[in-house]
């Protein structure tokens, strides 16, 4: 079983200073400065992210980018810009075998990972646009919807 998963209470969503014109600022801004959130990620009752603060944005993205990889390499790596962490993930017959670069390890079935992936994405992509509609045409969003759709 997987459960990746965010607060729907922000963290330190917007700086004041920056709320106007949200949909005008740059994908980089949008992913990297904006809607922290508590992230869970656990696989087979194995805790590889407990509720640290991390950019929902970049991990959707993120998330996104190891299904494509996954798809087209049989391996990838979720690798986090706050820190150095990393978990590799690589195709073993019919499961994934993820491990942490700090030395945790799970498996999973090869279909789990890639539906829970889209349900988190969807339930990211929800939760932003219920608070900031104006994000529904941003190229970073949009881009983010197109990944899950293919």
């Amino acid at each position: 079983m997987i459960r990746i998963d965010f607060s729907t209470t922000p963290e330190s969503d917007l700086p004041e200073k920056r709320l106007k014109n949200l949909a005008l600022h740059s994908e980089a801004d949008l992913r990297y400065g904006f809607f922290q959130r508590a992230i869970y990620l656990e696989i087979g009752g194995v805790k590889f992210l407990d509720g640290g603060g991390y950019a929902l944005l970049d991990f959707m993205s993120t998330l996104s980018y190891t299904l494509k990889e996954l798809r087209d390499d049989g391996k990838t790596v979720i690798d986090f810009s706050e820190n150095s962490g990393k978990i590799f993930i690589a195709r073993d017959g019919e499961a994934l075998r993820f491990n942490s670069s700090w030395g945790i390890s799970a498996t999973c079935g090869i279909i789990e990972y890639p539906q829970a992936v889209i349900d988190f994405i969807e339930r990211g992509v929800s939760d932003l646009l219920s608070e900031y509609p104006e994000l529904k045409d941003h190229l970073t969003l949009s881009k983010i919807i197109r990944s899950v759709a293919d």
